[in-house]
């Protein structure tokens, strides 16, 4: 599956670490098919990183488990 935050139901989607089963945060896009994601990169003390006015994204490459609840998967098929 693919999704992104701007796709009609990404509220109701979360983001999973294939390994650790660690919910991702800050996830802007995922492919649990390819194996990666993007995502707000966060520094030490958890604030979202800046280039300028910009914010930085970062493609994360790993397993991941997208997971949408029943309910709501009408809205990515």
């Amino acid at each position: 599956m693919h999704v992104k935050a701007t796709d009609r139901g990404a509220k109701f989607v979360s983001v999973f670490d294939g390994e650790t089963g660690e919910k991702l945060q800050r996830v802007v896009e995922a492919n649990d098919a390819e194996g990666w994601y993007r995502a707000y990169a966060a520094g030490p003390d958890g604030r979202v990183l800046r280039d300028g006015e910009e914010a930085v994204i970062e493609r994360v490459e790993r397993p991941i488990r997208i997971e949408v609840p029943e309910q709501y998967r009408h809205l990515f098929t």
